[in-house]
């Protein structure tokens, strides 16, 4: 199944934060929250695009700056629109911690 994985380092936020903006960005994208670990910070989620399913891994980690990991896979979606979603949804993320 083609897959990509994305990460975004965000600075003077805590992963708490990003956590939740990243929450609010799957719901304003389109996509249904399947499951999530509010303590563990992980999300899964789905959407359809172009009739085909997309699901999306979202995981908050610590570190020196708390970051987002983004893991999105389709079965007939190409890589190209794979990095079209994580775009957008880390555009919405960025929005809501601003």
């Amino acid at each position: 199944m083609p897959g990509i994985r994305e990460k975004r380092i965000y600075p003077g936020k805590s992963a708490k934060e990003c956590y939740l903006a990243s929450l609010q960005a799957l719901s304003q994208t389109g996509y249904k929250i399947v499951r999530k670990r509010d303590y563990g910070w992980f999300v899964i989620a789905a959407r359809t695009i172009s009739g085909q399913e997309v699901t999306c891994n979202i995981l908050a980690s610590l570190g020196e700056s708390p970051s987002l990991d983004i893991n999105i896979s389709s079965r007939g979606l190409p890589v190209e629109t794979l990095r079209l979603c994580a775009q957008e949804i880390f555009d919405h993320v960025q929005a809501n911690l601003d």
